[in-house]
């Protein structure tokens, strides 16, 4: 069947966790790849500064993909509070403490014991990127609440919530800034949770791209118009971020004010494409196993990514003696997903870990 993996698993949402991956460790590249428009200037600079926002769409994706395949189940509140949030738990209980023992160990941590590691779960400091794992925890803890809205949702309510979401992350701060030469950048004026946070915005638009859309909706026509904006967006942000940064200064940390702020319409385009390209082909069995073995060892190598990226360090280090500064980091990239996806599958074979990660 077209766009199915082993009878279940679905290719286009493997795919996109692939993509999304990718993305996810391109964005902790820094200086060599993710944030390298700071360090170039001319057309490159605004090809490496739209690369950069491109990525920026990995987060939301996930979220997607997690609301695709959540909120349309039913579950009981029992299953989730002694199962489904256990486990998530425990995970992220677990890789926090083998951070903090990796970090005593290679980068000069002081051993703080048990109390070193349980600070380090409860305060996200094992690891920045774990941050989307406390998000996660807690959309698992709002499933009853979540689900009991998408139950009553129509399209128009999702429609809504897609205006509102462009308009004040996007438009409003957009618009402001340009119209006062920057002086002024409203974001975050209304706190509309369900709209403006991240976490909870794309989970529902999971759903709603997955389960609420119809069918007809994913042709070459819509997936255009939804790429044509993509691009417009995007541009938009490469030409304002160029206004921002010289404004706002040169640092990783503040030359990132538009990044954000129209990702939703790159992703609902990347997420449309998977969706067609996989309704309208039939790929080999061979293509279905790759895509569905590295689109299952995503979640491991999220959790290891910093691991990873830093003991595969000297692969950039030695191909930046020789090719550009950015192929040399997208190449040490594929080669992470590469090397972990081959790190996850051994790892699943200890029993218990395969139905953890």
């Amino acid at each position: 069947m077209a766009g199915i993996a082993d009878g279940r698993r679905k290719l286009h949402l493997e795919l996109l966790r692939v993509i999304a991956i990718i993305l996810v460790l391109f964005h902790h590249t820094e200086w060599r790849g993710f944030m390298l428009f700071l360090y170039c200037d001319g057309l490159k600079s605004d090809i490496y500064l739209f690369m950069s926002i491109a990525c920026e769409i990995a987060v939301p994706v996930f979220f997607m993909i997690s609301g695709a395949l959540l909120l349309k189940k039913d579950d009981r509140i029992k299953n989730i509070l002694l199962k489904r949030l256990p486990r998530f738990i425990f995970v992220l209980f677990a890789i926090s403490a083998i951070y903090y023992i990796y970090d005593v160990l290679f980068n000069e941590k002081a051993w703080g014991g048990f109390m070193g590691i349980l600070n380090a779960f409860m305060n996200n400091a094992a690891s920045g990127a774990l941050w989307y794992m406390y998000h996660y925890i807690a959309l698992i803890m709002m499933l009853p609440f979540l689900r009991s809205i998408v139950k009553n949702a129509t399209k128009q309510h999702y429609l809504y919530l897609i205006a509102l979401n462009l308009f004040l992350v996007g438009i409003l701060p957009m618009l402001s800034f340009f119209l006062t030469d920057g002086k002024y950048y409203f974001i975050n004026t209304f706190n509309v949770v369900l709209a403006t946070t991240m976490s909870f915005f794309f989970f529902l638009m999971g759903h709603f791209f997955e389960n609420v859309l119809d069918e007809d909706f994913y042709n070459i026509k819509n997936c255009a118009l939804l790429s044509a904006a993509a691009l417009v967006a995007i541009i938009a942000c490469v030409f304002l971020t160029q206004k921002w940064v010289p404004l706002r200064g040169f640092a990783d940390s503040t030359s990132k004010g538009f990044h954000y702020t129209l990702v939703a319409l790159p992703t609902f385009a990347i997420y449309a494409w998977a969706k067609f390209l996989f309704k309208n082909i039939t790929v080999s069995k061979w293509v279905a196993a790759t895509i569905s073995q590295f689109g299952q060892c995503t979640f491991g190598i999220y959790l290891f990514e910093r691991i990873l990226r830093e003991q595969t360090m000297f692969i950039f280090t030695w191909l930046d003696s020789y090719l550009p500064t950015m192929v040399s980091c997208c190449i040490w990239v594929v080669a992470i997903v590469i090397i972990g996806t081959g790190f996850m599958s051994i790892l699943k074979l200890i029993p218990g870990v395969k139905k953890l990660i």
